[in-house]
């Protein structure tokens, strides 16, 4: 304590350690204690703030670490999703490929099978001209032994007529 300090911690015991002198007194008195622990908190405040950057700090760092390993596993997320885009991109095209062949085969073969089916009524219709020309000639051939029959009859009496007339 200083001089003046004591001087005025004296004078109001001096005038009366009634209640104003004491508290006069006893403030004078705390004032360096209240100062002392004014100090001591801020110095507590100061170490606080230190741990509370230092927490912030390893909190930075935990979501950074956390933040950059789940950035890379959805970069290879997105990677494999291209990747199967592309597959698939691949597959849609070879199937578009192939159901544009089988629609050229379909395409070609009812052509086909319109031409065969063309090709069929006319060798129908051929064997149906050639079935009744045998027919006919069957008619014909049918109607021979009975022509050959009659043909011999008409030659016999033909001889007779003539064996008849060579008697005369």
């Amino acid at each position: 304590m200083d001089l003046l300090q004591i001087i005025l911690i004296l004078i109001p015991v001096a005038l009366g350690s009634g209640g104003l002198g004491s508290v006069i007194a006893t403030n004078i008195a705390n004032r360096h204690k209240a100062k002392a622990e004014a100090e001591k908190a801020e110095a507590e405040a100061v170490k606080i703030k230190a741990e509370v950057e230092k927490v912030k700090a390893d909190i930075v760092d935990t979501l950074a670490g956390h933040y950059a390993s789940e950035l890379t596993a959805l970069r290879n997320e997105s990677k494999d999703m291209k990747s199967q885009i592309a597959n698939l991109n691949i597959e849609i095209a070879q199937l578009k490929s192939e159901r544009k062949s089988g629609e050229v085969t379909i395409e070609t073969l009812t052509k086909k099978n319109t031409e065969l089916t063309s090709q069929v009524r006319e060798l129908t219709e051929a064997s149906e001209k050639k079935d009744a020309r045998i027919l006919e000639l069957e008619k014909q051939v049918a109607v021979i032994p009975g022509l050959e029959k009659r043909i011999a009859e008409l030659t016999a009496r033909l001889d007779a007529f003539n064996g008849k007339s060579n008697c005369d």
